[in-house]
């Protein structure tokens, strides 16, 4: 059987929507707007919604494979997601927060 071939550039399926990130206080200067994925708006309505999450709470949540490329771009576009590792005698993992 043929694959279809994809169209170029088009990596993901879903809807992009806006997310605008006010970088001085309520100035209009230092607005910035980017597209996000559904996936990243879970995430970030996860993250402030206030709690602290490891990759595997994060998939529960919002029912995705692995978010840690979301986390990456979105502190990419500004948002400060900040981490810190559990060590047990077992394993180490990550947990993501917002201040």
């Amino acid at each position: 059987m043929k694959r279809k071939k994809e169209t170029p550039g088009i990596h993901r399926q879903g809807v992009l929507v806006q997310l605008t990130i006010n970088f001085n206080g309520s100035s209009d200067k230092g607005t910035e707007t980017f597209n996000i994925s559904q996936t990243q708006r879970k995430i970030l309505n996860l993250f402030l919604s206030g709690g602290k999450y490891s990759v595997v709470d994060i998939c529960r949540e919002i029912t995705t494979a692995d978010p840690r490329a979301h986390i990456r771009t979105l502190r990419n576009m500004g948002v400060k997601i900040s981490d810190y590792w559990v060590k047990s005698p077992n394993s180490h993992y990550k947990v993501y927060f917002i201040e």
